[in-house]
């Protein structure tokens, strides 16, 4: 059961578009059950070899590169991991603490899966960030064999994340596909949206509920950068992220 209540996190404006949706959200299963429903994703991803790797690979202060895991999940699992009050934002809303506690379960228990599941030497996408003016973009620059010890070495629970994917990677070479933007266009476009007084004075972002079809419906799990010295790192610290998600729902 979650401590959040009715008057803290309401699926009214979504029970107006569809009571299905509505009532499912009501009785999502406890939080602990959500990482069990993340792992056996992952699992089933990798067993049916649906899962993909990016390495990510920045001219920055962290000289390396991290490892990003994408795997698909049901819409089902999407809506209850970004919108319940079990799900993975609202441990967040609860506090950054919590919220970042149990992002380190997920990682955890997603990266014990990797390091049994995967072989020793991956076929990954290598990704190239490239500034353009004031936006970014992402540039798969072809295959590249990556050492599974990597993958989890950048997959240090403190320095990883788990969020919705928005640059879905092609391994068979094409340029990631932006599917982000659809998802969160339609979400924002929908009345279906969350009713969290909390986040309600921010920009609004964080009162987005989206559930896209299956064709976009996948998570990243994203690890840190590995320095020289073997340490994984992020630009953004976890720290900051979790107060951002806490304070508007959005990161």
């Amino acid at each position: 059961m979650s401590i959040i209540t009715e008057e803290d996190w309401s699926f009214a404006r979504i029970r107006s578009i569809c009571v299905e949706r509505a009532e499912r959200l009501e009785q999502a299963r406890p939080s602990e059950e959500l990482v069990l429903a993340l792992r056996a994703a992952l699992v089933s991803s990798i067993e049916k070899r649906l899962f993909r790797i990016g390495i990510d690979s920045r001219d920055n202060a962290f000289v390396e590169r991290r490892a990003i895991i994408q795997f698909p999940v049901t819409p089902e699992i999407y809506d209850w991991f970004f919108n319940a009050r079990t799900g993975y934002r609202a441990q967040f809303w609860i506090s950054p603490e919590k919220g970042m506690q149990f992002n380190n379960q997920i990682v955890t228990a997603l990266s014990d899966e990797i390091s049994i599941r995967l072989d020793n030497t991956l076929t990954a996408r290598k990704i190239e960030f490239h500034k353009n003016n004031d936006t970014r973009e992402e540039r798969d620059i072809g295959d590249i064999e990556v050492p599974r010890s990597e993958i989890l070495r950048s997959l240090s629970p403190e320095q990883s994340k788990i969020w919705i994917c928005e640059n879905l990677y092609d391994m068979a070479g094409q340029a990631p596909l932006n599917i982000g933007f659809a998802v969160l266009s339609e979400a924002e476009k929908s009345p279906a949206k969350l009713c969290v007084p909390k986040w309600s004075n921010q920009t609004g972002e964080g009162l987005r509920a989206p559930i896209p079809d299956c064709e976009y419906s996948w998570l990243d799990l994203k690890g840190g950068f590995v320095c020289k010295n073997g340490r994984a790192g992020q630009e953004k610290s976890p720290e900051e992220r979790a107060r951002s998600i806490n304070s508007s729902g959005w990161t």
